[in-house]
């Protein structure tokens, strides 16, 4: 037994010796896998083809503590990944120790074949590597999502009384394809994570000497607002998509923050770590007023998205003469490490930042830009928005407006009808403005708009939205089939003569007199036929 034990682990040593990745810049390959499981992490396992037998052929997974907790052994079955030999599972975040197998249960009776075909890991941590903690990474691991565990049979031992394997590993960068490695690999601005809900996501640019032999990354801190840090320096930021670019999702209420370089340096000048620890002054995490910042005179909007510069005059020797503390200034992100001032490029970023040009962002920025109009007039809580149509002149760009509805549940509402040149809208009212609750969100501008004054902006043309059909439905389109023709006519006449199946469909009203007559039918007839009045 001790022979075939020894063979099968030399052999899986070979076959594992050949597959890391050497270090160096790397960059993630397009996986087609599903999307990550809602709460959870997704963990790859590299089973090795010995682990394959009579009773298996692939791997499982294991958990005692936390959510979904297995039931029995050994698990649930591992999924198959994008090659061979490569497998992963969805674990909840809250689930701090796995342990990989074959998805064979073998057993307790010793003296079976299936007893021995049955191989697991030892039981593995799934949180992080501290620093220090692991030989390949010294600075640490902040976490294990989509990273591969591979069996290390330096670490591997046998277990004297179970006379079975004990397999140790190590994790390692998953870049797909079957290769891994030790290198974090780079990140497309387009794949950051959506922004979480009710929270803004900044951007901050980390100074290179800001960085020591005690961090490698930067740290966020506020002190009022939702979801406070405890302690100093706060939380550790997620690594974006450019050399010394880090982001964090803060909660919209949440006014000031504090960068930092992810150290507590303490307020003791002889502590070791004080000189190492940098930070920036507060910083307003709100907008710029008109005139308060003279990269943007006019101002700007909230500063999602964009990402916080220290100033290179931030020094001031009057001022923090101990700690240097500096100051910080907000530009538009674009991505790979680029930023500016100019809002037009900034519009451009949102579609990198919702790749699936959907817009249903517009809940999370929507109250912001309008705020007096959606703070539930006449009690009504505008809590939902509902994207109607988005106008794109070009697909390399966000669109020149987005025409969207403010929706409610649970009240009844009162409906009114305005008219917007050949066409009608009819839908809810927001009672104190009386106006209609469609609306219309200019990315470039970072402004909303009411349908009435965006149809009055004499630099906006919104006609597109009435004629595609998203929004209204043309004056006098009587039977309802979204075109105009002689057909409208001859529904108004019909209904007229009270035949079956032409009801009054609230678009009849073609001359505007409040009363449906032969007048409507024939004013549309020469309306058609280019007569005008």
């Amino acid at each position: 037994m001790t022979k075939k034990i020894t063979s099968f682990m030399l052999a899986v040593l070979m076959l594992l010796s050949v597959c890391i990745v050497s270090t160096g810049s790397v960059s993630a390959e397009s996986v087609d896998l599903p999307e990550v499981a809602e709460g959870c992490n997704r963990y790859f396992f590299l089973m090795p083809d010995e682990l394959s037998n009579e009773y298996t052929d692939t791997a499982g997974i294991y958990w005692w503590e936390g959510t979904d907790a297995c039931t029995s052994w050994p698990g649930y079955e591992a999924h198959k990944a994008d090659t061979d030999n490569v497998y992963y599972y969805d674990v909840p975040k809250d689930v701090e120790v796995i342990i990989w197998n074959n998805n064979l249960d073998g057993g307790a009776d010793n003296t079976q074949d299936i007893y021995y075909h049955a191989i697991q890991t030892v039981n593995i941590g799934t949180v992080c590597y501290d620093k220090g903690e692991n030989e390949y990474y010294p600075d640490g691991v902040p976490s294990f999502d989509g990273m591969i565990f591979v069996i290390d049979f330096d670490k591997t031992s046998t277990s004297v009384m179970a006379g079975k394997l004990c397999l140790d590993g190590d994790w390692f960068y998953y870049y797909g394809n079957g290769e891994y490695g030790t290198e974090e690999p780079d990140i497309d601005f387009e794949d950051l994570p959506e922004v979480e809900i009710g929270c803004y996501r900044y951007f901050f640019l980390m100074p290179d000497d800001w960085y020591n032999e005690h961090t490698d990354t930067a740290g966020i801190y506020w002190w009022d607002g939702y979801a406070t840090p405890d302690e100093w320096p706060g939380y550790k930021t997620h690594k974006a998509d450019a050399p010394n670019v880090y982001y964090y999702d803060v909660p919209r209420s949440v006014t000031s923050i504090i960068w930092n370089n992810f150290i507590d340096g303490g307020s003791d000048k002889s502590n070791p770590m004080y000189d190492f620890a940098k930070q920036t002054r507060s910083i307003s995490s709100e907008y710029y007023e008109p005139c308060e910042n003279e990269n943007f005179p006019e101002g700007t909007g909230n500063f999602n998205g964009m990402i916080c510069v220290i100033d290179e005059d931030w020094y001031d020797p009057n001022i923090f003469v101990d700690n240097q503390k500096p100051s910080c200034s907000w530009y538009y992100y674009f991505g790979d490490g680029e930023y500016g001032t100019d809002v037009d490029k900034d519009a451009r970023t949102l579609q990198l930042l919702y790749p699936d040009n959907n817009y249903d962002y517009m809940t999370d920025i929507v109250p912001y830009f309008y705020p007096d109009k959606f703070e539930g007039k006449a009690g009504l809580p505008w809590n939902m928005y509902d994207t109607l149509y988005a106008h794109n002149e070009s697909a390399d760009t966000a669109p020149d407006y987005v025409v969207f509805e403010a929706c409610v549940g649970g009240a009844d509402q009162a409906f009114i009808t305005r008219q917007f040149g050949d066409y009608l809208v009819t839908h809810h009212e927001i009672h104190s403005l009386y106006e209609l609750s469609y609306f219309v969100y200019v990315p470039s501008e970072q402004k909303v708009y009411t349908l009435k004054e965006a149809w009055e902006k004499e630099d906006l043309d919104i006609n597109a939205a009435f004629t595609s059909g998203a929004v209204g439905r043309h004056r006098g389109d009587a039977n309802l089939d979204g075109s105009f023709n002689i057909k409208d006519a001859t529904h108004i006449q019909k209904f007229l003569a009270h035949l079956d199946g032409f009801e009054n469909t609230g678009f009849m009203n073609y001359d505007g007199d409040n009363d449906i007559t032969i007048k409507d039918a024939t004013a549309i007839q020469k309306a058609i036929a280019g007569i005008k009045e």
